[in-house]
C-alpha cells in the first residue's frame, strides 16, 4: 500500500481525510471565517505512473487555498 504526503488543517482551512491517506483516498477541504476556497474542494489519493509513490491529484498542480478579501492565506 502506498501512502500520499498527510495533510492538515491551517488557520484558515480544514481538511477532512475519512479514509486516511493511503492510496486511493479522498479529502475534502473548506475554509473558515467566511474566507473563499480558491482550486478544487475534492482530491484523490493516485500512484504515481511507475508505481514507485503516491501523491494527491491537485488539478491545475496547485493545491487549494484560500482567500479572504485583500488576504492569500497559506496553502496547507
Amino acid at each position: 500500500v502506498l501512502y500520499c504526503p498527510r495533510l492538515y488543517n491551517t488557520n484558515y482551512m480544514t481538511v477532512i481525510c475519512p479514509s486516511g491517506n493511503q492510496n486511493g483516498a479522498q479529502c475534502s477541504f473548506s475554509c473558515k471565517n467566511g474566507s473563499e476556497l480558491i482550486g478544487q474542494n475534492v482530491t484523490t489519493c493516485e500512484i504515481s505512473e511507475n508505481r514507485k509513490y503516491a501523491d494527491w491529484d491537485f488539478k491545475g498542480g496547485h493545491p487549494p487555498h484560500c482567500e479572504g478579501r485583500n488576504t492569500r492565506y497559506v496553502k496547507c
